[in-house]
C-alpha cells in the first residue's frame, strides 16, 4: 500500500529496566529545570516529552516571564 510506506517502521520496544532508566533521567531533567524555572512543572514536563518524540514546541505566557 502506497500510505503506508509514508510512516517511519516503529521503534524496537525497551526492556523494563530500560524504561526504568529513562524514566529516571527524565524525572532528574524536570527537577533540574525546575530550579531555574519555577512553578511551570507541567509546561516543563510537557516540553521534555514534545523534544523526546522529536515534536514542536510553542511557548505563551503572559509578557515579562520569558
Amino acid at each position: 500500500m502506497r500510505i503506508a510506506s509514508r510512516f517511519r517502521p516503529a521503534a524496537p520496544l525497551l526492556a523494563l529496566h530500560e524504561v526504568e532508566t529513562l524514566a529516571r533521567r527524565v524525572e532528574e531533567v524536570v527537577e533540574n529545570v525546575e530550579q531555574v524555572i519555577l512553578g511551570k512543572r507541567e509546561v516543563i514536563e510537557q516540553t521534555l516529552i514534545a523534544l523526546l518524540v522529536q515534536g514542536h514546541v510553542l511557548f505563551e505566557d503572559i509578557p515579562g516571564v520569558g
